[in-house]
């Protein structure tokens, strides 16, 4: 008999065996087949990243602030982490219970501004469906599924790149998912960077390097994220953001103008005349930066760690330039083009801080990943560790 046969018979056989036992087990098999969906749904959330490369290592750094040289090749996210990301963070580690606050239902849901993702509450069974228990998901709000995911701190940050590094397992908040991985997170607020890990949160120079360093030419910096030295209009009309389109765009406010996004529904009405609003990532597809990522700035700042024990957010948010009462809220979009090391988007939050819980309507990240981290010395990307102040 040849091999194609015998497994024919077998599959023959299972499928007997499942009929007859079906037939005369209803509700058993109706409890297997609901703990196989479920224990299936882990595999079908399962996310990817997109990457690009960024190159050229031991670049030189930019000669007006000395920022952006790199020793290394590393990878980092195409795009900002979105709201249907993290999602499938959540669902996975935070489903029953969330002890160290990875869901902030103010800056994610309540505020006006924001409201990215919704808690719900849910009810499932056990193993065979014996016994039940009260647990919840988390659902992105219609419409703003590709948007940045913002309400970011570093402990969050760190506690999704040890969930990426340890193969974005499910279970409870604990060493084998959330705090241990790329980051040992001791008693929640004690932390140390691993060494040999893949997926960390980006350094400065990484960010700076990937934002502005011409890659054709890279002893040249470009002036904006958008490899321009011309600064950016701020149009969302898909026809303004072909790949092909010769105009720039970013969302900031353009002479005290937000970004037109739609649709958008005005929560507040009245309370601002031109509200800002997020985008979705790569909607400005004419617009990549010089390695082909998006949205290095404007939309929503980006999380970057300084040293071995600082972080700020960069990039600046689409509240960039905007109106607020008689001044403007915060430094425009184009505040580098002067060659200065600014660092926009920080009136809350001084630069370098070791406020490790700080995060706000428009803090957002997006990580870099070490393909070969063991080549990656401590001399050339220092390890993250502190504690957070009390």
């Amino acid at each position: 008999m040849s091999n194609g046969a015998v497994i024919t018979n077998v599959i023959k056989v299972v499928i007997f065996s499942i009929t007859r036992f079906a037939l005369t087990n209803p509700l058993s098999s109706l409890r297997f087949i609901l703990f196989f969906l479920l224990s299936c749904s882990t595999l079908w959330s399962k996310i990817e990243i997109p990457l690009v490369t960024v190159d050229c290592p031991n670049n030189p750094s930019d000669s007006r602030n000395g920022r952006g040289t790199v020793p290394y090749v590393y990878q980092i996210g195409k795009f900002d982490i979105t709201v249907k990301q993290y999602c499938a963070f959540l669902n996975s580690v935070a489903s029953h219970s969330d002890p160290f606050g990875l869901y902030d239902d103010f800056w994610m849901n309540e505020d006006l501004f924001v409201f990215e993702i919704e808690k719900q509450k849910k009810w499932e069974c056990s193993f065979l469906c014996k016994n039940w228990r009260c647990s919840y998901f988390y659902i992105a709000k219609q419409g703003r599924e590709n948007l940045p995911i913002v309400g970011i701190n570093l402990y969050r940050a760190m506690r999704f790149c040890n969930w990426m590094e340890n193969g974005q397992p499910e279970g409870e908040e604990n060493a084998q998912t959330t705090e241990d991985g790329s980051y040992q997170i001791i008693k929640g607020i004690y932390f140390l960077q691993r060494e040999h890990a893949h997926w960390v949160i980006m350094t400065w120079d990484e960010w700076y390097k990937a934002a502005y360093c011409n890659r054709n030419n890279p002893t040249v910096y470009w002036n904006y994220a958008t490899q321009s030295n011309e600064a950016p209009g701020n149009s969302a009309d898909p026809k303004d953001n072909q790949p092909d389109s010769p105009q720039k765009n970013v969302n900031y406010c353009l002479h005290g103008k937000p970004t037109i996004t739609s649709p958008f529904v005005d929560r507040s009405p009245g309370l601002f005349p031109d509200p800002a609003d997020l985008t979705s990532v790569g909607c400005f597809q004419s617009s990549p930066g010089p390695f082909g990522s998006y949205d290095m700035t404007g939309n929503t700042s980006q999380l970057v760690t300084y040293q071995v024990d600082r972080l700020t957010f960069i990039g600046g948010s689409h509240y960039d330039g905007m109106k607020w009462g008689a001044g403007v809220m915060s430094e425009p979009i184009d505040a580098l083009s002067n060659g200065s090391a600014v660092l926009r988007d920080n009136f809350f939050l001084n630069c370098f801080s070791r406020r490790y819980d700080y995060r706000n309507c428009t803090s957002g990240f997006r990580l870099t990943y070490l393909e070969h981290p063991e080549e990656v010395t401590s001399s050339q990307r220092s390890c993250l560790h502190g504690s957070e102040e009390k």
